[in-house]
């Protein structure tokens, strides 16, 4: 089942394709199949899962939802045997992106605070090292060639040119 649409919509989609294969494989008297829903990206990744089902033999049922156009949404299989299970090994059980994304979230807002600081740390060491710069140049007597003074105010616009891009992100 896709999941670039809403949890509602998941369900909703996944549980059209069920039931297309509940109208194909009307088994009676049998032990109840498994249902299992996975994730899949996209429209165009779950195009490419069909495709790669078949080589298997593994005959899928399509669900095309008609409001607005937006075409294909889920897709369910046959029942599958205990020897097929493995070909479905390397799906993500639906759901799991919903708590990983949590996490994800939560991670990526602590790496922010992180990169934040890493920014006014470096910020600080740059700025004490311009001053120091500056404070040594003041008080020396030290005669400099010209090279030496272009060399030493390019580091400086450098530097400055650093604090910038730092201060983009």
């Amino acid at each position: 089942m896709r999941v670039d649409q809403s949890v509602a919509q998941q369900l909703v989609q996944s549980n059209h394709a069920v039931f297309e294969v509940g109208l194909q494989y009307q088994i009676q008297n049998a032990e109840p199949p498994s249902v299992i829903i996975v994730e899949i990206k996209n429209k165009h990744y779950l195009e490419k899962e069909i495709e790669y089902l078949k080589n298997f033999s593994i005959d899928t049922f399509t669900f095309f939802e008609p409001y607005q156009d937006i075409g294909l949404t889920a897709f369910a299989t046959r029942p599958i045997l205990e020897h097929e299970r493995r070909i479905f090994s390397h799906y993500p059980l639906w759901g799991k992106s919903l708590s990983e994304t949590k996490k994800i979230k939560k991670a990526e807002n602590i790496n922010h605070l992180e990169h934040n600081d890493l920014i006014v740390n470096i910020q600080q060491k740059h700025q004490k090292s311009l001053s120091k710069i500056n404070h040594v140049l003041r008080q020396s007597d030290i005669k400099m060639s010209q090279e030496e003074l272009s060399l030493i105010s390019s580091s400086i616009q450098e530097a400055q040119k650093l604090t910038k891009k730092i201060n983009k992100f």
